[in-house]
């Protein structure tokens, strides 16, 4: 597991410490860390969180006669082996839309991620567990959650002082001094660069006492978020998370 040291960036929320992971080490004393790996972990319950993986949705857009290829999903399922091997995680936690779709819930997609699932839970003895999201509920009889390794799966899951969702703007059941982490959005945002340059990028986005994380999943697309004065963003790249200053930001 990555060694814990001071933090070099930390911000309050609501008494949630989130921080950034830095290079080789993880900073001491924070709740939520957020990972350059789209996803964040939490050191008191050695968890990994991400959202929106999406597996099957090359399948879905073949199944309707579009030439995608393959390998979308072998690889987001590679990235999170090595995301649960490198911080020695105990569970994996997905808040929702693990799927994407009934026709791209192949029998291949299926024992893909029953494989992982067998693979993690024998190697590091990491649970998987899973917060319903909008495309599960879609999927009808052919998702068995418990059949292909899913050891827990809620329409929300309250551990204090997080709460677990999909999606936040949906959902009712706030519980008081709560911090909730959510999915759903795909927030994107993009920055100015000199000139007329732009970049969109996804991204972590906090407000309140509410974070959403960017969507895990390779093919998948992205919403536009359009921060206020109460909005923190911290951007997603391929090998750092960094906080965004407002002045970056084009609307």
């Amino acid at each position: 597991m990555k060694k814990l040291s001071p933090s070099t960036w930390v911000q309050d929320a609501k008494d949630v410490r989130i921080a950034v992971a830095k290079g080789e080490s993880l900073p001491a004393n924070a709740d939520i860390v957020l990972l350059p790996e789209r996803a964040a972990f939490l050191p008191k319950t050695s968890t990994i969180v991400c959202s929106d993986i999406h597996l099957g949705k090359a399948a879905t857009f073949r199944h309707a006669g579009m030439p995608i290829p393959e390998g979308s999903a072998q690889h987001d399922l590679k990235r999170l082996l090595n995301i649960i091997d490198q911080y020695n995680a105990r569970r994996l936690l997905i808040t929702g839309d693990l799927f994407h779709a009934r026709s791209g819930c192949t029998p291949q997609v299926l024992e893909e991620f029953s494989e992982f699932c067998k693979q993690v839970q024998s190697s590091t003895r990491t649970n998987v567990v899973l917060v319903l999201g909008n495309h599960e509920q879609s999927l009808g009889k052919k998702f068995r959650p418990y059949e292909i390794g899913i050891s827990r799966c809620e329409k929300e899951i309250i551990e204090p002082p997080f709460q677990f969702v999909h999606d936040q703007t949906k959902h009712s059941n706030v519980q008081p001094g709560s911090f909730t982490i959510a999915g759903h959005v795909h927030p994107t945002i993009t920055i100015k660069g000199t000139g007329r340059d732009r970049l969109t990028c996804r991204c972590f986005v906090a407000t309140g006492t509410t974070l959403t994380l960017p969507a895990f999943g390779s093919f998948t697309g992205g919403y536009k978020i359009r921060p206020t004065a109460r909005t923190r963003v911290w951007l997603s790249l391929n090998d750092e998370v960094m906080p965004l200053a407002s002045a970056l930001i084009h609307s």
